[in-house]
C-alpha cells in the first residue's frame, strides 16, 4: 500500500487507469486494514468485558429467517445453497443481539468462505433442556482432529495457502470464541457427514402456543371441576363461610 502511495506521489505514470488502479488498492487494502483493527478491537473488548451487553428475548425463527435473507446475495453469487431449518413450534432465546449478529455473521462468513464444489450450507437449531444449539453446515473436507482445537486462535487458518480475500484474516471464529466464552456459553466444532458443523449454545426461553392453550384449558377444567365439588359438597352456602 506505501508502495503504490509513493508511486503516485512520484509521478511514476501519467496513465489514467493506472492511477485509478494504484487508488483503487490503496483503498481496498486500507479497508481490509480498518476491517482487522475492528476485529482486534471486537476481541479485545469482549475479553475485558468492554463491550455493550444486554441480553434481551429474541424470535429465533424470524431472526434466523432475517439473517438468512440478509446473506441470500452473497450465496447465490457464488451458486453455493443456503437453507434453513427451523425449529418445530417456535422458540425463544436469551441473547445480545450485538453479540448474536456477530457470531452468525461469522459463522455463514466462514461457510461461505470455506465451502466446497458440493455448494451446500445449512442453518439448523435444536434445543436440550433450557439450552438452544444453533448450527451451522458447509459441505467440505474434514478437518484433521488434530487442528480443530486450533480453529478458534487468532489468524489461523487450517489452509494456509488461502490468501486474505478468500479466508479472510483468520480472526472470525476467535470473535465467536470471546463472545460466548465471555456470556458463558458453549461454542465448537466437529466433522460431519460430506462436511463441517460450526455450533454454539444460547439460553431459551420457549415459545409454545400450543402447550400454553392446553395448559390454560387444563387449568380452566380443574378449576371447574373444584367449583362443582363446592357445589355439591356445600349446596346450600356455597363458597360463603
Amino acid at each position: 500500500m506505501k508502495g503504490y502511495a509513493e508511486g503516485l506521489k512520484l509521478g511514476i505514470t501519467d496513465n489514467p487507469e493506472k492511477v485509478d488502479f494504484y487508488c483503487d488498492v490503496i483503498l481496498d487494502e486500507t479497508d481490509k486494514m480498518n476491517h482487522l483493527i475492528g476485529a482486534l478491537l471486537d476481541i479485545n473488548q469482549v475479553e475485558h468485558s468492554q463491550s455493550h451487553k444486554e441480553a434481551v428475548e429474541i424470535d429465533l425463527d424470524d431472526y434466523l429467517q432475517k439473517t438468512v435473507n440478509k446473506f441470500e446475495a452473497s450465496f447465490k453469487s457464488e451458486n453455493i445453497s443456503l437453507e434453513l431449518k427451523p425449529y418445530p413450534n417456535g422458540l425463544s432465546i436469551i441473547k445480545d443481539p450485538v453479540r448474536l449478529d456477530q457470531v452468525m455473521s461469522n459463522y455463514l462468513t466462514n461457510a461461505l468462505h470455506y465451502c466446497d464444489l458440493n455448494k451446500t450450507v445449512s442453518v439448523g437449531v435444536t434445543k436440550k433442556d433450557d439450552v438452544c444449539r444453533i448450527e451451522v453446515f458447509n459441505t467440505a473436507p474434514p478437518i484433521p482432529d488434530a487442528k480443530l482445537d486450533y480453529l478458534w486462535d487468532s489468524f489461523y487458518k487450517v489452509d494456509q495457502s488461502r490468501t486474505r480475500e478468500v479466508g479472510g484474516h483468520g480472526l472470525g471464529l476467535s470473535i465467536v470464541k470471546a463472545i460466548q466464552e465471555a456470556d458463558g456459553d458453549g461454542y465448537g466444532c466437529y466433522n460431519h457427514d460430506n462436511g463441517v458443523i460450526f455450533w454454539f449454545e444460547v439460553p431459551t426461553k420457549k415459545i409454545r402456543l400450543l402447550e400454553l392453550n392446553c395448559s390454560c384449558s387444563l387449568w380452566l377444567s380443574s378449576y371447574t371441576l373444584w367449583l362443582n365439588a363446592q357445589y355439591f359438597l356445600f349446596p346450600l352456602g356455597g363458597l360463603n363461610p
